[in-house]
């Protein structure tokens, strides 16, 4: 078991590793040579997009694995991943009817969406409808999901890094480009994967995918998506909740920032990504086998985080200038509450997680609920006094509401697994 969730991990290390050098690397040089002011109006863009790939994922990549684990009698792998892929379409129908909305009400106020905008609003949720990588993984595909993904970022890369100039002709239109083809990419790619290996096994032979009837993928996730949107009206929204309060600049800064230690999060939590499909396994088989594999999850998050941590505080003022420029002094309290961020981002992930694989997805929702009220009751006054960091740091606050949670679930886990041994 611990060697073939290290080997997943290393996978999933390998391609996050990759995905690191668009945070680090391409977008300080979009802000470099675009501006704080035109950057901050993609990342306004970006956050909105990222609603709409966030809707289309549905929370898939959590129930999908659930669901394959948990195959009824008459049902396929291929079965399961032709009915969310159906799904996927209608939920980017909605999405893209609503985006359309949004951009003529924006219009009809003053604020026209410009062209590389919608290039982003259509990349990003439409790389999110064919992203399959939730099936790869639970198939045990972790290094094709992590090579495809890495693809992805290298065509980010040489868009961005080659395209994007002062000045350049399209350089705008180029740096949208850059951020959005690595989505579609990663989408298309993991798609094609799929259907390739589901083709070659014994219950795929013969068989056609093609559009299922989504409703009952529809309803069992709502529970679980609706906790996932959420918390994305206060962990997403940043860039948006900052440009309406503090300008298009400000938005620019706490984007820069919050891509770079989501990142640095994300990287940290495979972790957890690569032990979950295993997690799903051994919860329902064996549950001092699962307490003792989260137990690995959440030792070896704090040790990583801790040490990025660490190195943040040696190299400070580099970190600030390589990101933001010139103005980088100004936002040490902005990268402050992004490490405290990071250090907290595995607890809401492990909780949710295991209320998944329980099978009470829906008492994530009323927790993520209470977080987002907090989050906006600190956050906004906070953004209007202290400026943009005061957003970060009211996000930190709120995941006191998350760690009481996950506290109980722990105490009530091991209490029972006490009482299951002794019974023994």
């Amino acid at each position: 078991m611990l060697r073939q969730f290290a080997l997943n991990n290393l996978a999933l290390v390998l391609q996050y590793a990759v995905s690191g050098l668009v945070p680090l690397l391409l977008i300080p040089h979009i802000v470099r040579e675009l501006g704080l002011a035109q950057f901050g109006a993609l990342a306004i863009a970006l956050a909105w997009a990222n609603y709409g790939a966030l809707t289309v994922q549905y929370a898939f990549h959590l129930s999908g694995p659930r669901r394959l684990a948990q195959l009824s009698a008459r049902e396929t792998a291929l079965e399961i991943v032709c009915r969310i892929g159906s799904a996927k379409l209608v939920l980017l129908g909605a999405v893209g009817v609503a985006l359309a909305i949004g951009a003529l009400a924006a219009a009809a106020v003053g604020h026209p969406v410009s062209v590389p905008q919608v290039l982003l609003l259509v990349l990003v949720p439409v790389g999110a409808a064919l992203h399959t990588g939730w099936h790869l993984q639970a198939a045990g595909r972790f290094a094709a999901v992590s090579a495809l993904s890495m693809l992805g970022v290298i065509l980010a890369m040489v868009t961005g890094l080659t395209g994007v100039a002062a000045h350049a002709p399209g350089a705008l239109l180029l740096a949208a480009l850059a951020l959005g083809v690595g989505p579609l990419w990663t989408g298309a790619s993991t798609l094609a994967a799929s259907m390739r290996l589901l083709s070659h096994t014994h219950e795929g032979a013969g068989r056609r995918a093609g559009w299922r009837t989504p409703w009952a993928e529809l309803r069992e996730g709502w529970p679980l998506f609706a906790s996932q949107l959420t918390s994305a009206l206060y962990t997403a929204s940043g860039p948006i909740v900052v440009g309406l309060l503090a300008g298009v600049e400000e938005a620019g800064a706490y984007s820069a920032v919050e891509r770079v230690t989501t990142a640095v999060g994300g990287a940290c939590l495979l972790v957890h990504t690569a032990a979950y499909p295993k997690l799903a396994e051994l919860y329902s088989r064996d549950r001092r086998a699962y307490l003792r594999l989260l137990r690995i999850v959440l030792t070896a998050y704090i040790s990583l985080t801790g040490m990025v941590a660490i190195g943040a505080v040696l190299a400070w003022q580099p970190i600030l200038h390589f990101l933001l420029g010139a103005a980088g002094g100004s936002y040490g309290p902005m990268l402050a509450a992004g490490l405290v961020w990071v250090l907290l981002g595995i607890f809401g992930t492990i909780l949710t997680g295991y209320l998944t694989v329980r099978g009470e997805g829906d008492r994530v929702l009323p927790l993520t609920a209470r977080v987002l009220a907090l989050s906006f009751l600190l956050g906004i006054p906070g953004v209007l006094v202290w400026g943009s960091w005061a957003w970060m740091a009211a996000l930190c606050t709120a995941q006191v509401l998350v760690l009481a949670a996950g506290w109980r679930a722990w105490q009530a886990e091991t209490r029972s697994g006490h009482d299951v041994q002794r019974a023994q």
